[in-house]
């Protein structure tokens, strides 16, 4: 009986009582390789002298030992823990960060017509105190009635450049908005940059059709 072999099963069997105390549990490789010592103990007891018989079935269970068993514990352990982090912590912040782009988009154009205090000129309000001004400010349920046949003839050529398609669709998005900051903010998107409202020539004018426009939300 070879002291020496049954002495490092031992050491390993004990090896593996102490990783118990310290986790507190095994894990499956852990139980494997446990059982795998207490069965190589039990045959190294039973077995006696044929030491080449002994030798080799130490090199055969080297090669399938993982030399390193703690660390490849430890990866097992921590790697659901990764995985669990990346699919939690990034939920919160994607959203937000689509939301703000959605609102940074739908603002680019009108925060680069701010630049100018004409902007701010097209969206003042005049302080009404007589009849005929209060008459004028009365609610309309859609712009296309409030504007005359003349009068669209003369706002097309004058604001949308001649463009009958763009002020068909203004018209048309103007009287879905639900309020006149959703109205001011299209606006300031779509149609005022691009057809230069804030210019000497226009900004009259301009200032007159969103007037009309402040009434569909009166």
């Amino acid at each position: 009986m070879q002291i020496s072999k049954i002495e490092r099963s031992l050491n390993k069997i004990s090896s593996m009582v102490e990783l118990l105390k310290m986790d507190g549990k095994l894990s499956n490789i852990e139980k494997d390789l446990l059982k795998d010592y207490v069965r190589k103990l039990y045959d190294q007891i039973s077995e006696e002298g044929d030491t080449e018989d002994i030798q080799v079935e130490k090199q055969t269970y080297k090669t399938s030992e993982s030399p390193k068993t703690k660390p490849a514990i430890k990866e097992v352990e921590t790697q659901p823990l990764v995985v669990e982090k990346a699919e939690i912590i990034p939920i919160d912040s994607i959203v937000e960060q689509s939301k703000k782009a959605e609102d940074d988009k739908e603002r680019v154009s009108e925060v680069s017509v701010k630049g100018s205090s004409k902007f701010d000129e097209l969206f003042l309000v005049d302080e009404v105190t007589d009849l005929s001004g209060r008459l004028s400010m009365t609610k309309i349920d859609d712009i296309n009635k409030a504007i005359g046949i003349n009068e669209r003839m003369f706002t097309i050529r004058e604001l949308f450049d001649g463009d009958n398609s763009k002020y068909d669709q203004t018209i048309k998005a103007l009287n879905g908005k639900s309020d006149f900051n959703e109205a001011k903010s299209y606006l300031s998107n779509e149609v005022i940059t691009k057809f230069d409202w804030n210019s000497d020539e226009k900004i009259k004018k301009a200032q007159y059709f969103i007037k009309i426009v402040r009434r569909l939300f009166a």
